[in-house]
């Protein structure tokens, strides 16, 4: 009993677990450089640089170059221009908002040591990615090539009662397709049987990658800097597409 009930628990743990494809692997992975208005004209080159809200984030030991007390806040205006392709028509458009690249806050602790200068501490929240794109695709295509049809073929052979859930039954239950009386295998087709259609894509997503960071620095007379942070990266990404065919 004991056995067959631990092996139940780890299957319904696998049971959870969903894996990411190649394309998140690399749009979680790539990180743009806005952060303050200085990082974001150095290309994010601060890696031996300190005395930056953005290049804590980077190198820890920066945050010990602060001399005094220091509020950071640095808005960005994000514009993307994208160009998309459906059945070889073209389209293109862009998209533009308001941003945060960072905000943080830096506290200089003055020591009274004649080789220890100061210990700072700092808090800082970085823009890393923004997921925020508008893409629509629209093109007449020949009746084969619809969606319609695709949900059509995929039906074929499979009784209306056995259709799946997700799919074919769906487009079933929702009047796309209809089966056709008198077949065998059962064939089905769509509410048009001729000529072209259009069809048009949307997929909107918006989302952001942002870290959080604390960060603790000490000033060896003015020779030696030394830091360490706690970084704490948050995303969140919600698209939605939408498929018409007319």
């Amino acid at each position: 009993m004991r056995q067959t009930t631990i092996t139940a628990a780890l299957l319904c743990v696998a049971g959870t677990i969903v894996a990411q494809n190649d394309a998140d692997v690399q749009r979680y992975t790539t990180h743009l450089p806005p952060g303050t208005a200085r990082f974001g004209a150095m290309g994010g080159a601060f890696t031996a640089l300190g005395g930056d809200m953005s290049a804590m984030h980077i190198n820890p030991a920066g945050v010990a170059v602060f001399r005094f007390n220091e509020i950071s806040l640095t808005p960005l205006v994000e514009t993307r221009d994208i160009s998309t392709s459906l059945a070889g028509q073209a389209s293109s458009g862009n998209h533009a908002g308001f941003a945060i690249g960072n905000a943080g806050f830096v506290l200089s602790n003055e020591l009274d040591d004649p080789y220890w200068k100061s210990v700072n501490v700092g808090l800082s929240i970085n823009r890393l990615n923004t997921y925020n794109d508008q893409i629509t695709s629209n093109a007449v295509i020949p009746l084969g090539s619809t969606l319609m049809q695709s949900f059509a073929n995929d039906a074929f052979g499979t009784e209306p009662a056995d259709l799946p859930f997700l799919g074919s039954g769906l487009a079933y239950d929702g009047f796309v397709i209809d089966p056709v009386d008198g077949t065998s295998p059962q064939e089905y087709e769509g509410g048009v049987s001729q000529g072209e259609m259009l069809q048009r894509h949307e997929a909107n997503t918006s989302g952001r990658m942002n870290e959080f960071a604390i960060t603790v620095g000490g000033n060896y007379d003015d020779r030696l800097y030394i830091g360490g942070a706690l970084g704490n990266p948050r995303l969140t990404k919600k698209p939605h597409r939408l498929v018409q065919e007319i």
